[in-house]
């Protein structure tokens, strides 16, 4: 009975593997919104998990069913290299994702102008080369030893200096190196959440006090429509080191839709982001005659208080301001939340197997492992190829929607939400 239930839990996580990591294939694939550069990490990603499922799991779901080897030394050989290197580089290409995230939330313009389509597929390269360079030594030394009672057996190698150069190679460096960059990514997302809920007037405590943090943001845009005349006014938000200080830009003659020759005053306007939008390279900004198309300039004025400039406004702002700390508050809780799942599955799955495998080679048989516990925790470590897709696609709409149009063409209706 344990052998059945053994059997169907195995049979589930490989086609969940097989399911989940070819989805991410085809939604990149066919859906234009993920061709993005980046989203080759993510296919990188999926190809070594689709290895685990397709080449590794199966041939061992029948090694332990039967509880030895069938399918001759050769391939025995090829099987424990393609299984180490399958592993490998699923784990590296995680450590890659975070590191690219990393650079993109704290260097986003110099990283976006740095990650070409060249660079990128440089990188996955590099990260399948070094798995086969940690998985390859077994084939030509490092080999395990196996004695006549074992011959139909297909052992992983018991050589010390190869376990522990494996394990270190295969996750405890890139282990850390994911540990390091996401926390790091955890304290700038804090730290621009709290950055975004600072109240006006107020001192940011941070160590970037005495800088000016560059950011320009649009508070308030508010249309006049009176006596058939249109305007804008706008109010910028500059962090400084002593504060925030407000901006009032505002065109005190409006356009007239009465009268043929008046003109709207132009020079910034709030984008979709809600960032002021400033002309580039002129302090007298242009302005488009209504009817004519004549130029004519405005100039900014920065000296006008905020609660004298708009005192009716200042509601709006208390709650636009209390607004955009909620919005601050549930995107670090959310990011918070991602990033656990991210590392918790991760180090879930496979650091019991690693640390069991190098304490084993260390203590040999004096530890007396059961076998049972190794073959548990080792198929565990394999549930990480199944849970990946899930876990990078699941909070990107895109790749949401594209997974409920593929599915959609196969079995009809279906939604990801």
């Amino acid at each position: 009975m344990s052998t059945i239930i053994y059997s169907l839990l195995t049979v589930i996580v490989i086609f969940t593997i097989i399911f989940g990591n070819t989805l991410v294939c085809i939604a990149v694939a066919t859906d234009r919104r993920l061709k993005a550069i980046q989203n080759r990490f993510l296919v990188s990603l999926a190809v070594a998990d689709l290895s685990v499922g397709v080449l590794i799991m199966p041939l061992g779901l029948v090694n332990q069913l039967l509880g030895y080897w069938v399918f001759g030394s050769v391939l025995c050989q090829l099987w424990k290299v393609f299984d180490v290197l399958a592993c490998t580089a699923s784990i590296w290409n995680l450590c890659l994702i975070a590191v690219d995230r990393y650079y993109f939330i704290t260097h986003a313009v110099k990283y976006s102008l740095w990650r070409t389509s060249n660079r990128v597929n440089l990188m996955i390269v590099s990260i399948w080369t070094l798995s086969i360079l940690i998985s390859a030594p077994p084939l030509f030394w490092w080999t395990a030893d196996i004695s006549p009672n074992e011959r139909f057996k297909c052992l992983i190698s018991d050589d010390v200096g190869y376990i522990l150069f494996s394990t270190m190679g295969s996750f405890y460096v890139p282990a850390v190196i994911m540990l390091i960059t996401y926390s790091k990514v955890w304290k700038e997302a804090r730290l621009r959440a709290r950055a975004n809920t600072t109240p006006q007037g107020s001192q940011r405590e941070s160590g970037n006090q005495g800088q000016d943090v560059p950011t320009t943001k649009c508070l308030l845009c508010v249309q006049h429509d009176g006596n058939h005349k249109t305007g804008h006014q706008l109010i910028q938000q500059k962090n400084t080191s002593k504060g925030l200080s407000n901006d009032q830009i505002e065109s005190d003659k409006c356009c007239d839709q009465s009268e043929p020759n008046s003109s709207l005053k132009k020079g910034f306007e709030c984008n979709e982001k809600g960032e002021c939008q400033k002309i580039r390279g002129k302090t007298n900004f242009p302005t488009v005659d209504c009817h004519s198309g004549k130029p004519n300039t405005f100039k900014e004025s920065n000296n006008m208080p905020l609660l004298e400039a708009l005192p009716a406004s200042t509601g709006s702002i208390t709650l636009l301001e209390r607004q955009k700390r909620r919005l601050a508050q549930k995107r670090e809780r959310r990011v918070t939340l991602v990033l656990g799942i991210i590392m918790g599955s991760f180090l879930i799955c496979w650091y019991p197997f690693f640390q069991l495998y190098v304490i084993s080679a260390l203590c040999g048989d004096a530890c007396n492992i059961s076998t049972l516990l190794f073959d548990v925790i080792f198929w565990i470590g394999y549930c990480n190829s199944a849970l990946n897709p899930i876990i990078y696609t699941t909070f990107n709409k895109d790749f949401r929607r594209a997974f409920t149009r593929i599915l959609s063409k196969l079995f009809g209706d279906v939604s990801f939400g």
